[in-house]
Parts: C-alpha cells; sequence; structure tokens
C-alpha cells in the first residue's frame, strides 16, 4: 500500500472519542471526521486529535473507497502533530514474529506509520 501526501484546509470537522475497557487496561479513541480540499478523511488515533475548521493541515496515509486514512498529520496552523504507533508498535511485535504472520504485520503497520511521519519531517 503507496502512502501519500495530501495538504489543504480543513473544513466540516466532526469529532468522536471513546473508551473501552479491558481486563487491566483501559483505552481511549479519538477520531475526526472532516474535509480536506474536498477530500473526505477519517483520522483516528489515541491522543486527542487537534484539528479545526480552516487550519492548515498536511497528511500522510492512504486512500480506500474514496475516503483518506491518515497515519500522521501535522497542523501548520497551530504547528502540533500526531500519528499512530511507531517504534513502540515495533518492539511490541517483535516477540510476535514466532506466531504465523502477526509479528510481521505488526512490524509492517509500525514502519508504515514512521514513513508517514518521515514525510512530515516529524
Amino acid at each position: 500500500m503507496q502512502l501519500e501526501l495530501i495538504k489543504g484546509v480543513v473544513s466540516d470537522v466532526r469529532y468522536s472519542n471513546g473508551v473501552s475497557r479491558g481486563m487491566d487496561t483501559t483505552d481511549q479513541s479519538n477520531a475526526a471526521i472532516f474535509k480536506l480540499a474536498n477530500t473526505p478523511v477519517s483520522l483516528s488515533l489515541s491522543a486527542p486529535v487537534m484539528i479545526d475548521e480552516g487550519n492548515i493541515v498536511s497528511l500522510v496515509g492512504h486512500r480506500k473507497r474514496g475516503i483518506f486514512y491518515p497515519r500522521a498529520y501535522k497542523n501548520e496552523t497551530l504547528n502540533v502533530w500526531g500519528s499512530k504507533p511507531g517504534w513502540s508498535q515495533i518492539l511490541f511485535g517483535i516477540p510476535f514474529i514466532i506466531l504465523a504472520g502477526i509479528g510481521i504485520y505488526i512490524i509492517w503497520d509500525a514502519t508504515q506509520n514512521l514513513k508517514a511521519r518521515r514525510e512530515l519531517n516529524l
């Protein structure tokens, strides 16, 4: 899957967040659905998404069925950024290499996130 860089002005922003609880953990997800230069975007991260109407934003990710799914973003207006996990996910995936392809997939996914950060100079 090829990573793509897009940049533009944010419009039509909607936010959503959720919490899921496991036995010993609580995970938070934060999502922003918006348009960037008329491209529908769905951005979901564990950290808050710092994007607002009229901000100039750069995104690196991929398209699927007409929607752009970023792995990393940089808000040029607010000078903030966010991304999905990188090195921590690689370290987490190494022990799982033995189990079929789970570890390989986790490491591949993390390297895609790191490439997205590099594309935005983060």
